[in-house]
């Protein structure tokens, strides 16, 4: 299961890129979308066809339910921070001195709430709005023609999010299923398509039994993952018994869940992030302003998408975006320059529209470590082929585009990797070091561990996994094997495994529990000897 970087990722792009029927159809209908909404906006010429297309993709998630609320969650944001930004117009479009300011009070807060629970999202979208609107002002100085371009791009975000979730009320699929498939995965030990953190989510809207199911799918998967590593078949044996039990049956919670550990405050550590994507961001702004090119701007887009915690995860989103717009660049240009002076009406645009999107979303539907990639295919192509209100054989939105998604990723880099780095190993073994506490408080207990703690658990040794891998991606930081996440991440599992097994069997012997409690602590030594 945890094996070397280069192994890992050639396994993970394998797997990602697996198709199956449920794939090909949420791969259909994302396309679908887009290429109505881009013909409607082509046929009525719109301004900004690209965006409304792309918030298409964005909305689009593996389950209605998802599909619902993101759209009306980024609906409402796109609508607050529209409106603020309009407001904001009447003080600061002939005063540069104070726009500037507000633009970076405005991310920096954006960025600081983002890192909040459920509503950070909502905070995110609203202050990405407003900032890149505000924007808008150094290219359309004429404030009428400012408030109806606002409109435009309002109505676009408005058709997108109505027309997903109508759209994924036919043919979406309900969150049960996508949970069943989850589970499905995971007994048939299978390459899971469906992360353990979404499958929390979908549990968590399921009930207490859905959440029982999955704590018994994760036992039975960390079961036959140390059948072959150990002794002790009948024991192993009595543990899949009862977890294929409570898996087809799950009856009332057994287990009393942990107390939740003391809150650790972050505030540092989120000023610390809003500030250096700010700067990033005004750095951006302040140097396209200076060369008097406002065809750059995707620059600030791309430091408010690219920003994560810690530098491995910021450097490696950068790579996707990178790529992604390399690729969708391309395809833009082989199109303006070869398709398009061959095509006579719009049917043949539809059909290469279409195409490409469905290229796009083939991997825009893979799990987080790849899909971003395939989002920014899809945009870099729209914004070459899609310019103002209709197709072009205009290069020079394309270059602008691509250009400005290069001197984002640099800003970025350069200052996330300068200024209060975070490494994303530490960050990892701070993972690793919560799975070791929550294990052996539960093997002090010597109870039945409830499903929330299995799960737990489990989420966190699969963000562990996540981060270690990413963690290849730090810059400036030297590489030891033997001290690396990814070697703790075996022999803790098989740790977490036992200990599960020796807590619902009490017939197992309590040497082997006095065993794992001794390997935690040596586990632990070593995650705080290395951070």
């Amino acid at each position: 299961m945890f094996t070397d970087d280069r192994t890992a990722w050639v396994n993970i792009v394998r797997s990602e890129l697996r198709m199956d029927r449920v794939r090909w159809v949420r791969m259909a209908s994302m396309t679908g979308c887009a290429t109505f909404l881009a013909t409607v906006f082509l046929v009525f010429r719109v301004p900004l066809p690209a965006y409304g297309a792309y918030v298409v993709l964005m909305a689009a998630q593996r389950d209605v339910v998802t599909s619902i609320t993101l759209s009306i969650g980024a609906l409402a944001a796109a609508t607050a921070g529209i409106a603020f930004s309009t407001l904001l117009y009447i003080a600061d479009v002939g005063e540069p001195a104070l726009r500037v300011p507000a633009m970076a009070v405005v991310m920096f807060g954006a960025m600081y709430l983002s890192r909040m629970p459920k509503v950070g999202p909502i905070f995110f979208l609203s202050g990405f709005m407003l900032v890149v609107t505000q924007t808008l002002v150094d290219q359309i100085p004429n404030t009428e023609a400012l408030t109806h371009l606002l409109l435009w791009l309002l109505l676009l975000v408005f058709c997108a999010c109505t027309l997903v979730p109508l759209v994924e009320l036919f043919v979406g699929r309900k969150p049960g299923a996508v949970f069943a498939d989850g589970i499905g995965e995971r007994v048939a030990l299978r390459t899971p398509t469906i992360s353990l953190r979404e499958l929390t989510t979908l549990a968590s809207r399921l009930g207490p039994r859905a959440l029982r199911r999955l704590a018994a799918a994760v036992q039975l998967e960390q079961v036959a993952a140390i059948h072959s590593t150990a002794g002790n078949d009948a024991l192993l044996a009595r543990a899949t018994q009862h977890f294929a039990r409570q898996l087809d049956n799950p009856g009332d919670e057994t287990g009393t869940p942990l107390p939740p550990s003391p809150a650790q405050r972050d505030h540092v550590a989120r000023v610390r992030f809003a500030f250096k994507a700010t700067l990033a961001a005004m750095l951006c702004y302040i140097l396209y302003s200076g060369l008097d090119w406002s065809g750059i701007r995707t620059s600030i887009i791309t430091c408010f998408f690219v920003a994560l915690s810690s530098t491995g995860e910021t450097i490696h989103k950068l790579g996707l975006r990178l790529s992604g717009a390399l690729i969708g660049g391309v395809l833009a240009g082989v199109s303006i320059v070869f398709l398009f002076p061959v095509m006579d009406d719009i049917g043949g645009f539809v059909v290469l529209f279409a195409s490409v999107t469905l290229l796009c979303t083939w991997v825009a539907t893979a799990s987080p470590l790849l899909a971003y990639a395939g989002l920014q295919m899809a945009f870099a192509f729209y914004l070459g082929v899609l310019q103002d209100s209709g197709p072009t054989d205009d290069l020079t939105v394309l270059r602008d585009r691509l250009v400005g998604i290069v001197l984002g990723n640099v800003a970025m880099s350069l200052v996330f990797s300068t200024l209060w780095p975070v490494s994303t190993t530490a960050a990892a073994k701070a993972v690793l070091a919560r799975v070791i506490r929550r294990q052996a408080r539960l093997l002090n207990e010597k109870k039945p561990p409830a499903a929330v703690d299995i799960v737990a658990t489990a989420v966190d040794l699969e963000e562990g996994s996540r981060l270690s891998l990413l963690a290849s991606f730090d810059i400036g930081e030297a590489r030891h094997p033997e001290a690396a996440p990814l070697g703790m991440l075996a022999p803790l599992a098989q740790v977490v495994a036992w200990s599960n097994v020796c807590l619902v069997e009490p017939g197992a012997d309590e040497g082997i529990r006095a065993s794992m409690l001794k390997a935690l602590d040596a586990l632990d030594e070593e995650t705080t000897h290395a951070r």
